[in-house]
C-alpha cells in the first residue's frame, strides 16, 4: 500500500476527475500551528474509484467561531468543485446534465468536539466565473450547530426520507437528522425537484461536487469505505 497525505491549502491530489483537498477558512486570530488537518489517500485504488478508502483527520481548537461555524472543509471533490481546478473541461448548464450521482459509504473513527459530514455543491450563474448562485448541501451527519442553523430557515416539502430546508435564498439543505453511513446522492434529481418547489435551478451551471468533513471544534477522523459516482451528459 502506498499512502499519500494532503494538508491544508496548496495543490490538490488529483486522480482523473476526482481530487482531494483541504480548504482552510474561519481561522481569524489563530495561528496555523493550532490546526493539524490532513487527508490520507491509498494510492493503489482503481482509477475509477481512486479515493474509495481515503481517511480524513482533523485537529482544531475546542474554542469555536461565532455561531459554531466551521473552520474548513476537508473533502474529496469532483470536476471543478470549489474552483480548485479552474481550467478543467466545460461547465454545463444543469438542464443539460442527465445524471450525476455520488455513492458514499463511510464510518467514524473518533470524534471529540463537533463536525459536519457534508455533501456539497455550488451552482454558478456563469460557466467560467466563480459566482455562486445556489449551494446544495446534503448532511450525512449534521452537527447540533448545523441542525439549529437549518431549523432557523424555511422548511420545504420532504424529498423522500430527507427533510429539505432553505436556510437562505441562495442555499438548500437536506438532512434526516441522524448519520447516513451509506447512500447514493442524486443531485440532478434533487435540483429538478427543487425547481417544482419554487427554487430556480435548471438555468444555472453545474461545476461539480464534493463530500467530506467541516470541522467545527476538537479532533476526529472519518474513513471512506466506498466512494464513486456515475455521470451522463444530457
Amino acid at each position: 500500500m502506498t499512502l499519500l497525505t494532503k494538508g491544508d491549502g496548496g495543490a490538490p491530489i488529483v486522480k482523473g476527475d476526482w481530487f482531494a483537498y483541504s480548504a482552510p477558512f474561519g481561522r481569524e486570530g489563530l495561528p496555523d500551528s493550532a490546526f493539524r488537518n490532513r487527508l490520507v489517500i491509498d494510492d493503489t485504488q482503481k482509477p475509477e474509484t481512486p479515493f474509495s478508502s481515503a481517511r480524513i483527520e482533523w485537529y482544531q481548537p475546542m474554542e469555536t467561531r461565532k455561531g459554531n461555524a466551521p473552520r474548513g472543509y476537508l473533502h474529496i471533490g469532483r470536476d471543478r468543485y470549489g474552483d480548485v481546478r479552474r481550467n478543467l473541461g466545460t461547465v454545463r448548464r444543469l438542464s443539460e446534465v442527465k445524471r450525476y450521482d455520488m455513492t458514499v459509504k463511510w464510518t467514524d473513527a473518533t470524534i471529540h468536539g463537533e463536525r459536519n459530514m457534508l455533501y456539497d455543491a455550488f451552482l454558478l450563474r456563469e460557466p467560467d466565473k466563480g459566482d455562486h448562485a445556489l449551494e446544495l448541501m446534503v448532511f450525512l451527519d449534521p452537527s447540533p450547530s448545523a441542525t439549529r442553523y437549518l431549523q432557523k430557515g424555511k422548511r420545504l416539502a420532504d424529498f423522500g426520507e430527507w427533510q429539505v430546508w432553505q436556510p437562505s435564498q441562495s442555499s438548500i439543505a437536506l438532512t434526516v437528522g441522524y448519520p447516513v453511513y451509506k447512500t447514493t446522492i442524486k443531485p440532478t434529481d434533487i435540483l429538478k425537484w427543487a425547481e417544482t418547489q419554487g427554487v430556480g435551478t435548471q438555468h444555472l451551471y453545474w461545476p461539480g461536487d464534493a463530500v467530506g468533513v467541516e470541522p467545527i471544534s476538537g479532533a476526529g477522523s472519518v474513513f471512506f469505505k466506498a466512494l464513486g459516482g456515475k455521470v451522463a451528459p444530457g
